[in-house]
């Protein structure tokens, strides 16, 4: 005689308890596994786009983002009411010779100034201040002030460059590589609204971009780090303060 068909009208009252519980096990464990993979995939996409894979340092997304957010969080604090009025900054920074690393030593060569370089940055800057890199050879911090002093920004410049004239010597292949730097800044002092910050800031980054571009490829051959500090002119050349001495 073969085995007898199976039919869930031969289980007891207490099997099929027994087997719904364990599908309810199964399909829960099922959707909490599911919602485990949902929660990395977002916290790796939230990752990939506030950090840059090669560097460490936030990217030029997230850079954008925050700018965003700084100079709204200036303005309010400057308005009628502020109860601690404060400013911020962003200052740029550019990377001499990268191309001609890359060129004359390897690509490896040029990523290794480059990650020198973000983690310079990355030890400068305070836990609530950002470091990113906007591409390339580029580098933008966003600084802030604990008061209204406009001279904040060029004391912050003068500790950069301190810390660049000490640490930025990039290491390859046995080889020591001091680097040069361009270096401007620009105040967020919250005289205008959020959105109106943020498009005078991104078209100073334009102007940086191209000002800067004729400098930008020459090698440091002087044995040391080097830094030039150029003042933003606003439109007309009106100087909108004192350049730090570096």
């Amino acid at each position: 005689m073969g085995d007898k068909p199976f039919d869930s009208n031969d289980l007891t009252e207490e099997q099929l308890k027994a087997a719904r519980f364990g599908l309810e096990a199964m399909r829960e464990t099922r959707e909490a596994v599911i919602e485990k993979i949902a929660a990395r995939e977002k916290f790796a996409a939230l990752q990939e786009d506030s950090i840059s894979d090669v560097t460490g340092v936030h990217s030029q997304k997230y850079f954008h983002r925050q700018l965003q957010v700084t100079a709204s969080d200036v303005q309010r604090s400057m308005g009628t009411g502020g109860n601690s009025p404060h400013l911020a900054a962003v200052i740029v920074i550019d990377v001499a010779g990268l191309k001609a690393f890359n060129a004359n030593y390897g690509m490896a060569c040029g990523d290794a100034v480059i990650q020198k370089v973000a983690d310079i940055l990355k030890d400068f800057v305070r836990d609530n201040e950002d470091a990113c890199r906007m591409g390339g050879d580029e580098f933008a911090l966003i600084v802030n002030s604990a008061n209204s002093n406009p001279e904040f920004m060029d004391k912050t410049i003068m500790r950069l460059n301190q810390k660049l004239q000490t640490e930025a010597v990039a290491e390859y292949d046995g080889n020591r590589f001091p680097l040069g730097f361009y270096i401007t800044g620009k105040i967020i002092d919250g005289s205008m609204n959020g959105a109106q910050e943020y498009k005078a800031i991104t078209e100073f980054l334009e102007e940086v971009k191209i000002a800067a571009k004729h400098n930008r490829e020459q090698l440091n051959d002087t044995g040391k780090p080097v830094i030039h500090y150029y003042p933003y002119q606003k439109p007309g050349g009106q100087d909108p303060g004192s350049a730090p001495v570096l």
